[in-house]
């Protein structure tokens, strides 16, 4: 666990990094106990994408970056623009990226929970 209490302060803080990425900040909480449960969480909730400005980021701005960036430049860009279309009436333009998760996807899709196949190698 990677919690700490500065230097004249009650509240602990954390500070990790997953996938090459640091976060750190406050924990809000006094006791070290706590403070490792609130790092658990923030660790677990980095290392499945639901921490950071990516996972704040709705699905329609993010597809409007992919579009600018990569996918009008494309030469199946009509495709493209097609498909970024259906996905945002299927998850909702306005879903963060970090909710968004196969079964959900899979969920919103068909109206029913399902589980995707996994892909053995």
């Amino acid at each position: 666990m990677s919690v700490y209490k500065p230097k004249n302060s009650r509240i602990w803080q954390f500070d990790f990094v997953v996938g090459g990425t640091r976060h750190h900040g406050s924990t809000g909480v006094l006791s070290r106990r706590a403070a490792e449960e609130v790092e658990r969480r923030k660790r677990n909730e980095a290392a499945t994408g639901q921490l950071g400005q990516i996972a704040r980021m709705t699905l329609d701005a993010a597809a409007g970056r992919y579009w600018e960036e990569k996918g009008k430049a494309r030469g199946d860009a009509e495709d493209v623009e097609r498909r970024i279309a259906l996905l945002l009436v299927l998850l909702g333009k306005d879903t963060h990226l970090g909710a968004i998760n196969q079964s959900e996807g899979c969920r919103r899709s068909t109206g029913a929970n399902c589980v995707l196949p996994s892909r053995g190698r």
